[in-house]
């Protein structure tokens, strides 16, 4: 059997690809129906729409799950004999070098997803006959895409390959690292968001990014023209390098580690940490929420972060040495305690500076204020500074209640970015009465702009006790419902922001609720906006009920 090339053996190539047919046999059928069949029907489809855009869409997103999900399998069934103690023996007696043995069983398990992805490809550009020109370029454009996802998908599950003597760790240890970044991060930031006054739990990009599922969902894929190859570059070069780290570990591999669930000696104390980190922030979550109310307790928290500490550190021991005689681990639990307790004792004290930090008005370019899901942003430093007064005292206080609803997003000059996020319930009358004054006065100032730009208006008014109407203003209607909006926001009778943060600001039995769409502006992505009317704003309800608007289930046009 000794293979003329150094790092390929034609005969294991052969028999792996015939032996485990069926990964790569369903891996046709099913891109058979996502792409080749629907597009003899040009908008067919998951998605629907054109043959290329069936391609773009349907293709590129059942690309990242099939690569995914395959990948892993294609990497247990190539290295499935080094989990077995017999059959490790039998491949270690044969005259075969393991460079040889590695690259021959890796690049079968990398044509069990290549080769479906090139049959799919030809039945599709066939297919495309029938279509337009425009989507044999995007077949090509989707195998270029799914080669270099399944180098990205099976380059790293042949990495977690070799850490592992085990076939259940393989898909366990793989699915957990695809994720591990995000997962830890939404851990993390649960317990700091229970702890820490402001603290915001926005997913950062980095974290996404090095969770690869994560990202590729993300990206645009359905663009007629893709803009993300560099991202999806990288991808598939990281994918390339976990290959090559694979052979470097098999080469030094030891064959008596079959059975074992940690294959590599020195990452079994890597894999207790991260387990005990895991169970740490996870129970330490789950028993807070259950014992805890809202309030700011780094104590409690610490403490069954603790608990969860000691059964992660202990579990994952067990399943390292397969028995339950672990208490020798016990001897470096300290050092983790001890980790433990200074990130509780760190976020006790404000989190090193977090919670006070507010950045210096003359620093800040702009803020955004979120509240309730009504958004305005502030360049002007006189109110930039009355926010952050308003914010310091928020910093200096505990808050109680649920949600976070109140959200203040500093881009400051330098390009850097500050996020705290608060309960409305913490807001005093006054603070709630300045973000109502500055609501509307940013809201009127987005009105003003889009009312002299725009040449009619569709307007679509839900009554909630007649129902729906839809009616088109022109230019003499519009103006006319314009004054009267101007008027009784003066008066303050009329909530021109959209968001239900202030529905109560008018105590009233009804409510319509009205959107706007306007023609005719040179910026079409500002055409839209949204408020609530009472009979409390008399000009503006008189006059919407003149045009029609609770007439349930009836269209008005008004030229």
């Amino acid at each position: 059997m000794q293979s003329k090339t150094f790092c390929f053996n034609t005969a294991i190539y052969r028999n792996w690809l015939r032996r485990y047919w069926p990964v790569w046999g369903v891996q046709i059928l099913i891109w058979l129906m996502l792409l080749p069949i629907p597009l003899l029907n040009a908008g067919g489809g998951i998605f629907g729409g054109t043959a290329a855009r069936v391609i773009r869409a349907t293709g590129s997103y059942g690309g990242i799950l099939i690569n995914a999900v395959f990948g892993c399998i294609a990497a247990m069934v190539s290295f499935s004999w080094m989990y077995n103690a017999r059959s490790t023996a039998f491949a270690a007696a044969l005259p075969l070098k393991r460079e040889e043995m590695y690259c021959s069983c890796w690049l079968a398990g990398f044509s069990m997803l290549a080769l479906p992805a090139l049959v799919t490809a030809l039945l599709s550009l066939l297919a495309c006959l029938t279509a337009d020109a425009e989507a044999a370029a995007a077949v090509l454009r989707w195998l270029a895409q799914d080669l270099l996802l399944a180098l990205l998908f099976f380059g790293f599950a042949s990495l977690c390959a070799q850490l592992t003597g085990t076939m259940w760790a393989l898909p366990a240890g793989y699915t957990v690292l695809n994720f591990a970044v995000v997962a830890y991060w939404f851990l993390i930031a649960g317990v700091l968001d229970y702890l820490l006054r402001g603290y915001d739990m926005d997913v950062p990009d980095l974290a996404a990014m090095l969770s690869p599922p994560v990202w590729l969902f993300e990206l645009n894929w359905e663009a007629a023209h893709f803009d993300s190859w560099t991202a999806l570059g990288l991808y598939a070069l990281f994918g390339a390098v976990c290959a090559v780290c694979g052979l470097l570990l098999f080469r030094r591999r030891r064959m008596e580690s079959a059975t074992d669930t940690v294959a590599v000696n020195v990452l079994k104390p890597v894999f207790r940490w991260c387990a005990a980190v895991a169970a740490a922030l996870g129970l330490g979550l789950l028993l807070y929420s259950l014992v805890i109310d809202r309030e700011e307790q780094p104590l409690p928290m610490t403490l069954f972060m603790l608990l969860g500490g000691l059964i992660g550190w202990l579990a994952a021991e067990m399943i390292a040495r397969k028995s339950y005689r672990v208490r020798s681990c016990l001897k470096t639990f300290p050092i983790f305690a001890a980790v433990i307790a200074a990130f509780g004792v760190g976020i006790g004290f404000g989190g090193f500076g977090y919670v006070m930090h507010i950045p210096e008005p003359d620093a800040v370019q702009e803020l955004v204020v979120n509240y309730g899901g009504s958004y305005m942003t502030l360049t002007d430093p006189a109110e930039i500074t009355q926010l952050e007064t308003l914010h310091s005292r928020l910093a200096s206080e505990k808050n109680e209640g649920y949600g976070s609803w109140l959200e203040l997003n500093y881009v400051l000059k330098n390009g850097n970015e500050v996020h705290r996020s608060y309960q409305p319930e913490a807001l005093t009358d006054a603070e709630a009465q300045l973000l109502f004054t500055l609501f509307q006065q940013h809201a009127l100032e987005e009105l003003d702009k889009l009312m002299s730009q725009a040449r009619g208006l569709d307007v679509e008014v839900w009554d909630f006790d007649d129902g729906r109407n839809n009616f088109y203003l022109g230019a003499a209607q519009y103006k006319s419902l314009y004054n009267a909006i101007r008027s009784d926001v003066a008066d303050g009778t009329l909530n021109l922001d959209g968001g239900w943060s202030f529905e109560n600001a008018f105590d009233s039995e009804r409510e319509i609720s009205v959107s706007w769409s306007f023609y005719g502006l040179a910026d079409d992505y500002k055409n839209y906006m949204y408020f609530r009317v009472t009979p409390d704003a008399k000009r503006c309800w008189a006059l919407l009920k003149e045009f029609g608007a609770a007439t349930a289930g009836e269209n008005t046009e008004l030229r």
